[in-house]
């Protein structure tokens, strides 16, 4: 294989599994298809073509698949990407609900001093200033409040680390005028639904990602073979199978971030007849 197609390998014990990883390019084009169709969606709320509780539930649908492949773009190939340009309008597409929504530069650093601190045999340390993601680990409280107003403690947490990116200013002259606009001639009421659909979206995404995935029983090994086939068929036609797949394989995911959620569970099944020769992963038992 090429430098651009080049297949890593995992070693368990005598069997090598090799995967292919997905390329940056390709997870740009899914969100921005993803984020197309919420758009469409806000769009047809506001207009009044779709009632509430059922916006509600398209919303939440289509916006935990967009969090979640938002995540696998950070572990993706980015030797295969677009130019520069067309990239930074790929990632500044989102759907902003206020104009201090994080953007991915700032997530992206994130997650990665998140990875640093679950690393293999690692105890995991709640320490914001290293991992300011292990806040949604804290106590069920502390992560329930963090989860549910995430945009805003990680707003404090860069003006307390003195880490606010130059994205986030850029966010915020873009998106202002579009919310303001949005208010002028939708109203209050419209605004706040979408608001409350997107903190509903995201604050769940965050506590089941972070508080819930690195906890035993589900930050295990032996997880994804200890879940009934129709709860995880389930989960997938509702939410996808980045999610369902990405859940039940979190510590695989810790261990090999490059392995995209399509090829999680052959890992799971060479982890399974070779336990000893993978790495250890210490669940947060905090």
């Amino acid at each position: 294989m090429d430098k651009l197609n080049r297949n890593p390998k995992i070693q368990l014990g005598k069997e090598s599994v090799s995967y292919q990883m997905e390329t940056k390019k390709s997870l740009d084009i899914e969100i921005l298809i993803l984020n197309l169709l919420m758009t469409a969606l806000i769009l047809a709320f506001s207009f009044g073509l779709i009632v509430t509780p059922i916006f509600f539930v398209l919303f939440h649908m289509i916006g935990v698949r967009s969090f979640i492949a938002g995540h696998d773009r950070m572990h993706t190939n980015h030797k295969v990407r677009f130019g520069r340009i067309l990239e930074s309008l790929f990632e500044g597409f989102a759907i902003v609900v206020t104009p201090w929504d994080e953007p991915y530069d700032s997530v992206k650093r994130k997650h990665i001093a998140h990875h640093i601190s679950h690393a293999p045999g690692k105890h995991l340390e709640l320490d914001s200033r290293k991992d300011p993601h292990s806040l949604y680990e804290s106590s069920v409280v502390i992560a329930s409040f963090s989860c549910l107003f995430f945009e805003e403690v990680q707003l404090f947490l860069d003006v307390r680390d003195n880490k606010l990116s130059m994205s986030r200013l850029y966010r915020l002259m873009v998106y202002l005028p579009i919310l303001t606009l949005y208010i002028y001639y939708f109203g209050w009421m419209k605004y706040l639904m979408v608001f409350l659909a997107m903190r509903i979206t995201g604050a769940s995404s965050y506590f089941i990602f972070s508080w819930l995935s690195h906890r035993n029983p589900v930050y295990n090994y032996r997880f994804s073979s200890q879940i009934p086939k129709w709860m995880i068929q389930v989960i997938s036609l509702l939410l996808g199978q980045r999610v369902s797949k990405g859940i039940i394989n979190h510590p695989i995911h810790h261990a090999w971030p490059g392995v995209p959620y399509n090829q999680l569970e052959k890992i799971a099944k060479a982890i399974r007849e070779n336990p000893i020769s993978a790495p250890l992963m210490l669940p947060n038992n905090k």
